[in-house]
C-alpha cells in the first residue's frame, strides 16, 4: 500500500524490509471519518493558530491548508537540509515542550517513530524512494494532537546491493498536522498485519 503524503493526510508507512511486523499507520484521516464531523473548541483553535504557526527558520515554500470539517490544520514546507537531519524534528520538540504539548506514541508503533525509514513509492509516477521520519505530540487534555512528517523524495538509480540509496538531493519536505486526538488501533497481540500475511 503506498504512502499518502499530502496537505489534508499525513499517514506515515514502515518500511516494506520489516517483514516480522509490517504495519502500515493507518491514515489519521480514516479514522476521522469514523468519528463524524469534528469542530475545534475556540481554545482548540487558539491552541492549533500557535503550532501552525511555527515555522523552522529558513523553511520556504510555506502552506497553511485548513479542513474545518475534520477540525484539521496542515503546515507544509520545504527546508534545504543534508539526509538524515533531524534538526526540524529537534525545533518542533522544542516549540512544542514550550507550547505545553507533550511527545506521544501509540504503544504498538513506538518503534517506528523518531526514526528514519525508507521505502519505495510504488503509487508514485517514477516510483521514488522515500526517506521518512514522523512523532507525533498531544495536549495534555489529550483532545488534540500533533504529527510531524519529514521527508526525502528521491530517484536515484539502486544498485542491486543497496536496497534504499540515499536521497539525491538536500530537499527535505515538512508536514505538521493538528488535529482531534485520534490515536491509531492498537494491533492485538499474535495477529498479523495484512503486509504480514
Amino acid at each position: 500500500m503506498p504512502t499518502v503524503i499530502g496537505r489534508d493526510t499525513i499517514t506515515m508507512r514502515r518500511s516494506v524490509s520489516s517483514h516480522h511486523r509490517g504495519l502500515i499507520l493507518q491514515p489519521v484521516l480514516c479514522a476521522l471519518l469514523l468519528l463524524g464531523t469534528v469542530v475545534p473548541s475556540h481554545g482548540a483553535r487558539d491552541g492549533d493558530a500557535q503550532v501552525t504557526s511555527l515555522r523552522y527558520p529558513k523553511a520556504s515554500d510555506c502552506h497553511v491548508s485548513e479542513r474545518k470539517d475534520f477540525g484539521s490544520s496542515t503546515v507544509s514546507c520545504i527546508v534545504h537540509l543534508q539526509y538524515p537531519a533531524d534538526n526540524v524534528l529537534h525545533f518542533y520538540d522544542h516549540e512544542l515542550k514550550r507550547l505545553g504539548w507533550v511527545p506521544f506514541a501509540e504503544r504498538t508503533y513506538r518503534r517506528d517513530y523518531r526514526k528514519w525509514d525508507c521505502f519505495r513509492d510504488l503509487a508514485q509516477p517514477n516510483q521514488p524512494f522515500i526517506h521518512q521520519l514522523g512523532a507525533k505530540w498531544a495536549n495534555r487534555k489529550r483532545t488534540r494532537m500533533v504529527t510531524l512528517v519529514i521527508f526525502y523524495r528521491s530517484y536515484a538509480a539502486s544498485p542491486r546491493a543497496v536496497p534504499c540509496p540515499a536521497p539525491d538531493d538536500d530537499i527535505q519536505r515538512v508536514f505538521v498536522q493538528v488535529m482531534p486526538f485520534v490515536p491509531l488501533p492498537e494491533q492485538r497481540e499474535g495477529k498479523q498485519s495484512p503486509d504480514d500475511q
